[in-house]
């Protein structure tokens, strides 16, 4: 069975041509203030719930009073929502129709309702704030948590597979211990929201041989969208295990178990929470005649959310779902580059989810890359070069490309 170099690294050569379109905000209403109209939005939670308190609503209407009647229409990152205050009323009502929530928040003044609300939405809502993210991540195309292919959920069932296949850095590598560093690039649109996002992938293994190979990866991601920040990472353990059944040579098969956690936060979007995943792939190797290579992978997992604290937000989605990942990987030596050897590889990927309620429950990936047998030399140690490129399809027109690069020593 050829091993392949590590998978990927994040370029920036691609930043000028990532989606540059005017993406809505996160956060937005519009209000009807004593009978005068009026419209705003934000990218951060804070900044729009300070809409709500007597300065915000002043600085939207200039008749506003703080016994004034004020409505406002608006989207919760995708979920529509009303928020209202009656006429010589303290009291903030909330309403999300789609995820049966019907809330009011009374303080001594519209100030300290406004404080009520904010901290119902860092956790005190409980059940009903669980109802509130998991209706986002059914209905919206940019929770960080799950519900998209950027999402924590999909990018660690992605870790898990790359892992077990010899996508990740060192994943794939013949020969003792090797470490692995990649960079990798993202651009995705949806809707009205962009979504760019800048990965570290940093895996290691340790072959045993005959008896197997440890895999471990930690791949860390920084994600923009619509500008507000999110952050993301997770730690996988596999070991891949050599399936001896008496197959001819041509064929190598390998079986690798992985677990993962991770973690996600964004006090910006206000979303926090983690994830724990188990997952079996079945990596299968023909080769064939002329020097190429075909690979099938196939893997199943389970992914759990967890609740988490972040800052002030401690917030459960409780969402449980399976994941079905499949994908054909064509590779044949294509010559030398630089004087080193030179593969290229084809592929082509599927994932889907079932359980709780998606956005995005399909979506699939194309695109190819490049082994370079080690162009560069570190410490005097060869180091293998992979880089390459993907395009992803999925479900309500999701659209996203990554570009990596990656070595190994």
């Amino acid at each position: 069975m050829r091993r392949s170099a590590p998978f990927l690294v994040a370029s920036v050569l691609l930043l000028p041509y990532a989606a540059t379109g005017l993406a809505a905000d996160l956060f937005r209403g519009s209000f009807v203030i004593d009978g005068q109209s009026a419209s705003a939005g934000s990218n951060n939670i804070q900044d729009f719930a300070d809409l709500f308190t007597n300065r915000g609503l002043r600085s939207l209407s200039s008749s506003y009073t703080d016994v004034s009647a004020a409505t406002a229409d608006v989207s919760l990152r995708g979920v529509p929502a009303t928020l209202s205050y009656a006429a010589n009323s303290t009291t903030l009502r909330f309403i999300v129709p789609s995820a049966g929530i019907n809330e009011s928040f009374t303080g001594a003044t519209r100030d300290e309702s406004q404080d009520l609300a904010l901290e119902w939405f860092k956790g005190a809502g409980g059940a009903a704030l669980t109802r509130l993210l998991r209706q986002a991540v059914a209905t919206t195309a940019v929770d960080p948590l799950a519900g998209n292919p950027n999402s924590l959920m999909s990018q660690m069932g992605a870790a898990d597979f790359n892992l077990a296949t010899g996508a990740a850095p060192s994943a794939g590598l013949a020969g003792g211990s090797r470490f692995g560093l990649g960079a990798r690039f993202g651009s995705y649109s949806a809707g009205d929201h962009d979504t760019q996002t800048y990965s570290l992938p940093i895996g290691y293994r340790f072959d045993f041989g005959s008896s197997g190979t440890l895999l471990i990866d930690a791949p860390m991601t920084l994600s923009s969208t619509s500008n507000a920040e999110a952050y993301s990472g997770s730690l996988g353990i596999g070991y891949r295990i050599p399936m001896r059944l008496g197959q001819p040579d041509w064929l190598t098969w390998s079986l690798t178990p992985v677990v993962r956690a991770g973690a996600v936060g964004s006090t910006e979007i206000g979303s926090v929470g983690g994830i724990w995943s188990a997952s079996l792939t079945s990596t299968l190797t023909l080769s064939l005649p002329g020097g190429g290579d075909l690979t099938m992978g196939n893997m199943f997992g389970r992914l759990d959310t967890l609740p988490i604290k972040i800052a002030d937000y401690d917030i459960s989605y409780e969402l449980s779902n399976y994941i079905y990942r499949n994908g054909l990987v064509y590779t044949r030596p294509v010559g030398e580059m630089f004087g080193r050897s030179v593969s290229a590889s084809l592929f082509v990927l599927d994932t889907r989810f079932t359980g709780d309620d998606l956005y995005v429950k399909s979506y699939q990936e194309f695109g190819a890359f490049l082994n370079i047998g080690d162009p560069i030399r570190i410490l005097g140690a060869p180091v293998p070069v992979r880089i390459g490129a993907t395009y992803l399809t999925g479900e309500n027109d999701y659209r996203g490309f990554t570009l990596n690069l990656g070595v190994t020593f």
